[in-house]
């Protein structure tokens, strides 16, 4: 587990203390449920700009979902997830992040063939090594706490999977809690 070095952030009274690893703490990482994730920043095509601890404190989770282009059951996964999204936007924030044949063209043309609404970014090849991806598409879930809370590999085709899932991450009486699947989730 990588839990001793991070960062901190102060987030109110009632709010989890977040913590998150810097860039320069990832050298040889393979994050795993459990683990402290990293303060990472994905840029879209448009320009903007996300960070893991500056979503946090706004929103109760981040959803990563690895995907890339040609990849079919990451195109029938999304509208199930377009839908949840919707539902749950103001708690959590998803981005979708392509570490594998993405330009910011090509997402962008994707984004909107797809009429995908969440922020979407082609990111470093070594995302998928952190992650240890075996697969496309991948589900990591981190909550409030800054911690690696559920990764899912391969294709999610239910909204109402989404929706326990969201629903789960963004309860008003959520403590830090690791699932190793959605059917978990009473």
């Amino acid at each position: 587990m990588v839990l001793v070095m991070g960062t901190f952030v102060a987030c109110g009274n009632n709010e989890p203390e977040i913590q998150l690893l810097s860039e320069e703490e990832l050298e040889g990482v393979t994050f795993e449920r459990g683990d402290v994730f990293a303060d990472m920043t994905v840029t879209t095509p448009d320009g903007k700009t996300y960070k893991i601890s500056e979503i946090l404190k706004e929103k109760k989770a981040v959803v990563l979902n690895f995907w890339y282009i040609n990849c079919g059951p990451c195109q029938m996964e999304f509208p199930y997830m377009q839908d949840a999204y919707e539902a749950y936007q103001g708690d959590l924030e998803i981005l979708a992040v392509n570490p594998y044949d993405g330009t910011d063209e090509t997402v962008a043309d994707f984004q909107k063939k797809y009429e995908l609404t969440f922020p979407m970014a082609v990111v470093e090849e070594e995302w998928a090594q952190y992650m240890g991806l075996q697969a496309y598409p991948t589900t990591v879930v981190i909550d409030g706490y800054g911690i690696v809370s559920f990764v899912h590999t391969g294709m999610i085709t239910e909204v109402e999977e989404f929706n326990k899932l969201f629903a789960f991450f963004t309860a008003e009486d959520y403590e830090q809690t690791v699932i190793r699947n959605i059917s978990d989730i009473e």
